[in-house]
């Protein structure tokens, strides 16, 4: 009897423990934990330094460094989990980026296997964390931006199976204590892979300022830069770039102003070198549903037949 109401016991803290770790108070988007998955690492700090790896390590002189990178400061949550016998290390990416895609995330980059390079690289050099040197061709990883409550947060994403088969799991969570001084772009291909999937992607680095008669259209050059990219590596591609308006004023007002922000993304394009054939303006107005990016004014970059 004494041993039964042991083992009733120790259930029911195992059961406790495993309802506390389901979604942590810590973590300001609620992302919950792999089911089963035991935690090695969770850390909060405040007002501290994060490195954003968006791109791949590379050599430089006897020194491995990564290819693009941006540094952010401000509170980091950090969690290394190890999934239970069975799961995958795609099915631990998956299960934390679905967890993602009500905040309509903005992919700033990934990679997978053996194009990420060295999983000893990202274990040792770029996340600190000895458990998470896997075999590469069985690593995930990836880098979203996402905006909630008028906050931007930053979520990386790291999973790798070793060869002893236990999956591992990072997940680095940013609330950056002020904004970046230049909005971070996606990579070439993280865009071309939206195109590919969806069809179209929300240019990011739209700002519509003034009023409803005088308006001005700005746009970010750094966001600008890496279409010019992406329309010189897929030279084949032709883009509709499509306005969106949902002002105050009428509809043909609104259709007006979607216009001008389409054709201000043309403009800009075509004055880095993309030639006019390959782009199409439309101005939509307030004719399509607002929910993507919730943005009231964008334009929606649209890949053509």
């Amino acid at each position: 009897m004494a041993f039964a109401r042991y083992a009733v016991i120790v259930w029911a803290v195992f059961l406790l423990t495993s309802h506390a770790q389901a979604r942590s108070v810590e973590d300001p988007l609620g992302l919950e934990v792999f089911p089963g998955a035991r935690t090695l690492l969770d850390q909060r700090q405040a007002n501290a330094d994060y490195t954003l790896a968006l791109g791949l390590f590379r050599r430089s002189g006897n020194q491995w460094q990564i290819q693009r990178e941006r540094r952010l400061k401000g509170t980091v949550i950090r969690r290394t989990l190890e999934l239970s016998s069975g799961y995958s290390a795609p099915e631990g990416f998956d299960f934390y980026r679905e967890q993602l895609q009500p905040f309509s995330p903005r992919q700033l980059f990934s990679c997978t296997g053996r194009e990420c390079g060295s999983s000893s690289r990202w274990a040792n050099q770029h996340f600190n964390v000895i458990q998470l040197h896997g075999l590469d061709q069985y690593q995930h990883y990836a880098v979203y931006e996402l905006t909630r409550a008028q906050r931007t947060y930053y979520v990386t994403l790291y999973s790798v199976q070793r060869g002893n088969r236990r999956v591992y799991m990072q997940v680095d969570l940013v609330v950056p204590t002020v904004s970046a001084e230049e909005e971070i772009a996606s990579d070439p291909a993280s865009l071309a892979n939206q195109l590919r999937s969806q069809g179209y992607f929300v240019f990011p680095g739209l700002t519509v300022t003034g009023t409803v008669d005088e308006r001005e259209v700005l746009l970010s050059e750094a966001h600008v830069d890496v279409l010019v990219e992406l329309l010189e590596q897929e030279s084949d591609w032709r883009l509709a770039l499509v306005g969106h308006d949902y002002g105050g004023t009428d509809l043909d007002g609104q259709r007006r102003a979607s216009l001008q922000y389409a054709q201000a993304l043309q403009a800009a394009l075509q004055e880095e070198g993309v030639e006019s054939g390959r782009l199409e303006a439309f101005g939509l107005g307030g004719l399509a549903p607002a929910r993507r990016g919730e943005r009231s004014a964008r334009v929606e970059v649209v890949l053509l037949p």
